[in-house]
């Protein structure tokens, strides 16, 4: 029953993967069913922070950026204040991309953006991370 609403969801979104797509030299099924069935909340004692705006394109991450050296961003539908605010709050860069007719005039010195989707492959349109 749940594999069948993920399914549904997943679909929704454009995303589909069947116990055939490993023949068109995608992710094998069982290892996309595998990650999913992994994806769960963990409790990782860290206080949760806002970065970025109230609404899209702001996000509630673990306090625990110590480390982090940049944020990639693979679509971000013209939103940049989550990675604004990591650069300026956080002195972490970010690498964004997405499919628009060009490149942002509002972006800062440390937002580094492409034109294009991240794909399975780099082709037309397409890169890989």
């Amino acid at each position: 029953m749940i594999n069948r609403k993920l399914r549904y969801v997943l679909d929704n979104f454009g995303i589909n993967f069947t116990k055939t797509s490993q023949v068109l030299g995608l992710t094998k099924y069982s290892e996309i069913k595998d990650l999913l069935n992994r994806l769960r909340p963990i409790v990782n004692n860290s206080n949760l922070i806002r970065v970025g705006g109230i609404g899209d394109g702001g996000y509630v991450i673990p306090d625990d950026l110590e480390g982090i050296s940049a944020c990639f961003s693979p679509g971000s539908a013209g939103y940049w204040k989550f990675e604004k605010d990591l650069w300026e709050k956080y002195n972490i860069p970010s690498y964004i991309c997405d499919v628009e007719e060009e490149k942002p005039n509002d972006l800062n010195e440390a937002q580094i953006f492409d034109i294009g989707w991240v794909g399975p492959a780099n082709s037309k349109g397409f890169f890989t991370l």
